[in-house]
C-alpha cells in the first residue's frame, strides 16, 4: 500500500498506460495506416511482417542491452525511438514534411566520411554536410524547388515545403552569392 501513495510509481504506471496505448494502437492499425497513404495491400502486409521480425530482434537487443547498461536509460531510449516512429506514421500524409524528409535522407546517408549531397551553383559546389527537415526556419514555408528561401540561416524550397541547410561546404573557384528567390540551378550571373 506504500507504493500505491508513491508519486514515483504512478508515474511509471502512465508512462506504461500511455506507451502501450500508441503503440499497441499503431501495432493494429498499421496495415490500415498504410493503404490509407497509399501503400499498397502487399507492402502493407509485407510492414506487418517485418514489424513481427523486428519485435523478436528487439526482444534480444533489448535483454543485451538491459544486461549492460543502467536499465532507465536503456528504456528511455527505446521509449524515444517507439515515439519518433509513430511520430513519422503520424505525419507520413505532410507532404511538406516527406519531401524535406527526404532530401534529409539523402543528405544523412551521404554525409562524412562519404562523398556528400551537393548542388552545382554555377562554377562552384555547394555540399551539403547536414540539414534539418522540421526546423523553425524552414517550418511552413515553400517554393520552387531549389529556390532560395532564406539566406541565413540557409532555406531551401523542396516543392512542397522546406530544409534548411545547416552545415554547407563551398567548393570552387568562385562562390557565388546566393540571394532569396534564386534558384540552386540557375546560372550564375557574370558581374
Amino acid at each position: 500500500s506504500e507504493g500505491l501513495r508513491s508519486r514515483a510509481f504512478w508515474i511509471l504506471v502512465g508512462t506504461l498506460f500511455l506507451s502501450s496505448v500508441s503503440m499497441n494502437g499503431a501495432i493494429t492499425h498499421l496495415s490500415a495506416l498504410l493503404t490509407d497513404r497509399g501503400v499498397s495491400a502487399a507492402n502493407a502486409a509485407l510492414a506487418a511482417a517485418m514489424l513481427g521480425l523486428a519485435s523478436f530482434l528487439g526482444r534480444l537487443i533489448t535483454g543485451f542491452l538491459l544486461d549492460r547498461f543502467f536499465g532507465p536509460r536503456v528504456g528511455f531510449c527505446l521509449c524515444a525511438l517507439s515515439a519518433g516512429g509513430i511520430l513519422l506514421l503520424a505525419r507520413s500524409d505532410d507532404p511538406q514534411f516527406v519531401a524535406s524528409l527526404r532530401i534529409f535522407n539523402l543528405v544523412r546517408a551521404v554525409t562524412d566520411p562519404y562523398p556528400g549531397a551537393f548542388s552545382d551553383v554555377g562554377p562552384a559546389r555547394l555540399m551539403v554536410w547536414w540539414a534539418e527537415p522540421d526546423s523553425p526556419a524552414a517550418r511552413g514555408r515553400a517554393g520552387r524547388p531549389g529556390e532560395v528561401l532564406s539566406v541565413s540561416p540557409l532555406v531551401i524550397a523542396t516543392g512542397d515545403g522546406a530544409l534548411e541547410l545547416t552545415r554547407t561546404e563551398w567548393r570552387g573557384a568562385k562562390v557565388p552569392a546566393l540571394s532569396a528567390g534564386r534558384l540552386l540551378q540557375d546560372p550564375v550571373p557574370d558581374p
